[in-house]
């Protein structure tokens, strides 16, 4: 069985040379759960300072490219599910044409054993909603951190 990896992160400070080194950490959680299931890595694709709410990513790009030309990779291999995407709609539509090329996503953080039971799909769109939430919730704080600083900036003139 032939998976690839996907990693992301927003920041460079995430990255290869960031004080987290992220993605190494990463594509080596991601290599060791792959090995211990049986899969044969094929590919490990990256995007950097990319966020996960746009999918238009090239690593992500290449990646769903990649599934869908060789039609034998069996798994998408991801670190946590939000590595891959925090929109409802982009994630449903991601395991949609990747399941058309016999492609499944794996979350090493969020194990749900079997995929096709009802509990497990069940439970596969919970955590999907609630990264959806968790990113909308953040966007917001974001922008009322920012209208903040502008009034205060404003205040002090």
């Amino acid at each position: 069985m032939k998976c690839l990896i996907y990693t992301r992160v927003k920041g460079d400070m995430q990255s290869y040379n960031g004080p987290n080194k992220s993605l190494i950490n990463q594509v080596k959680e991601c290599k060791k759960f792959s090995e211990s299931c049986g899969y044969s890595v094929a590919g490990v694709f990256q995007d950097v300072r990319q966020d996960a709410n746009n999918i238009k990513r090239p690593g992500l790009s290449n990646l769903i490219a990649k599934c869908q030309e060789e039609k034998d990779i069996s798994a998408i291999i991801v670190q946590g599910m939000d590595r891959l995407v925090r929109n409802f709609e982009d994630y449903i539509n991601l395991r949609i044409s990747l399941a058309k090329v016999g492609t499944k996503i794996i979350s090493i953080g969020q194990l749900m054993g079997d995929d096709e039971t009802p509990e497990s799909k069940m439970i596969d769109l919970i955590i999907a909603s609630v990264g959806h939430y968790q990113s909308k919730v953040h966007g917001q704080k974001i922008s009322a951190g920012i209208r903040a600083a502008k009034i205060a900036r404003e205040g002090a003139k």
